[in-house]
């Protein structure tokens, strides 16, 4: 009899959730070449299927933060840098930002095995750790990255050869989607 009451609890919580309005998701980002750009559509794509509404925008052309219940923010990461656009957004909109729910990745690091192993303590450059002090994000994380000498300017080829940085496509998929589906999407 007790296990009866446990699943008609479980019953009513599931279709609490199932009714429960979504959540209105931005994912801003910032991207040179493209390959965080691919990411963020990516992560788009999985809440999407998971019944929110998401609008994915590179950082610079966000206009506001104000219809939104939860922001991604996500940033190429050049010499322990974010993008520029990345940083001014997250200025333009800090008051905003500070009373959201926010989740950020990073993407960068080009060589084989974890990538959160790769940048060890570092989560987010000196240009925005004030704000994430004040307001901690509820997770981040760091994505492999990806480069493509085609795409790369004569001095950025140059520069990847000089230092020697492993050139390919070192983004995981499967830990972008795992990551992807560990974000809410109802308001409940």
């Amino acid at each position: 009899m007790e296990e009866k009451t446990d699943a008609k609890i479980d019953s009513r919580t599931e279709d609490a959730i199932a009714k429960a309005p979504m959540k209105r998701i931005l994912v801003a980002y910032g991207s040179k070449r493209g390959s965080t750009a691919e990411i963020a559509e990516r992560i788009a794509q999985i809440l999407r299927r998971k019944g929110a509404e998401v609008d994915v925008f590179p950082a610079g052309q966000v206009r506001s933060v104000s219809k939104y219940d939860l922001v991604i923010i996500g940033s190429a990461v050049y010499i322990g840098l974010w993008r520029r656009e990345v940083v001014t957004f997250m200025r333009r909109y800090q008051e905003e930002l500070g009373a959201l729910p926010l989740w950020i990745f990073s993407s960068g690091p080009t060589e084989p095995g974890d990538p959160l192993e790769a940048i060890g303590t570092w989560r987010y450059p000196r240009a925005v750790a004030p704000f994430f002090d004040r307001h901690p994000p509820a997770d981040s994380t760091c994505f492999g990255g990806s480069i493509d000498p085609r795409k790369s300017s004569y001095f950025e080829k140059n520069m990847i050869r000089r230092a020697r940085v492993p050139v390919g496509d070192y983004r995981d998929w499967d830990a972008i989607d795992a990551w992807a589906e560990r974000i809410p999407v109802t308001t409940v």
